[in-house]
């Protein structure tokens, strides 16, 4: 268990590293993600916890990239210009987004490949500043007291001739989210089809233990939806409609970045407040 003595002492620490960030960034990040950071279990001997300057390093690292990505500005640009630049990096505008939270109030991120997805035109370094912002975004909304969120990857109607057009997008898509959130993943449903069970191992493979306990892998819709309905992650009556449910995503929430970024802010609290 880490004490709030010992979180207290990481921020305090971090406050003494010398470096380029704004201070801000350390009393922004949430001492529920810090806490969580340190607790998971070391590497080494999974019967420890992480030792304090494993966990440190990781923190530094993580700023350090944040930084050098200069996120919180590009975060406060795309929200403040109505999201058209952050449309203009991704060719496919909704297939990664965050609608709805879970039973805990988390959120959850929801990445939905489909047949009609656009490969031929991606530039997979902007894919990945878009997919970086989205992502972070949305952790940035996390209220105080919620630190992980769960994840839902459909890749079951994904059209594999079009995919394997980009071969680094997948490598690229599991570095920048190992970058960003490894410490902050709740659950994984994974539907996968041919081209998705490929991908997969290809996760298995790169993706340490910790993050891969955490992944349930679907051969189908069905099956992902009665996982996401057991574990409390959605309600039968907010299931979508592309997983056998009536409810809808609106295109206006899944592909306007700051409407998305608003309406999970909006959820989170709301459920914080109902608890």
């Amino acid at each position: 268990i880490v004490s709030n003595a010992e979180v207290d002492q990481m921020v305090d620490e971090l406050l003494k590293v010398q470096s380029s960030w704004d201070k801000n960034e350390i009393h922004n990040l949430s001492k529920a993600w810090i806490r969580a950071v340190m607790s998971q279990p070391y590497k080494k001997n999974k019967d420890q916890r992480r030792p304090f300057d494993y966990s440190k390093k990781k923190l530094i690292d993580y700023l350090d990239w944040r930084n050098q990505s200069c996120i919180t500005c590009q975060i406060s640009h795309h929200l403040g210009d109505d999201g058209k630049d952050i449309a203009k990096l991704g060719s496919n505008k909704n297939d990664l987004y965050w609608y709805g939270v879970d039973g805990e109030g988390s959120p959850i991120l929801w990445l939905v490949y489909g047949r009609d997805s656009n490969f031929d035109g991606i530039n997979v370094k902007n894919q990945m500043e878009a997919t970086a912002l989205v992502i972070q975004a949305g952790l940035d909304a996390m209220p105080p007291n919620i630190h992980n969120f769960t994840f839902v990857v459909l890749f079951d109607k994904l059209n594999p001739m079009k995919a394997l057009k980009k071969p680094t997008l997948a490598p690229e898509f599991i570095k920048t989210f190992m970058r960003i959130c490894p410490d902050r993943l709740k659950q994984c449903i994974f539907v996968t089809g041919s081209l998705g069970h490929v991908f997969y191992k290809l996760v298995h493979r790169l993706a340490p233990t910790s993050i891969m306990n955490k992944v349930v892998e679907a051969r189908s819709r069905a099956e992902a939806s009665k996982v996401l309905i057991d574990t409390n992650s959605v309600k039968e009556c907010e299931l979508p409609n592309f997983m056998g449910g009536s409810f809808v995503h609106e295109d206006k929430i899944t592909s306007h970045f700051p409407t998305m970024i608003e309406g999970i802010n909006v959820a989170m609290k709301g459920a914080t407040r109902s608890r």
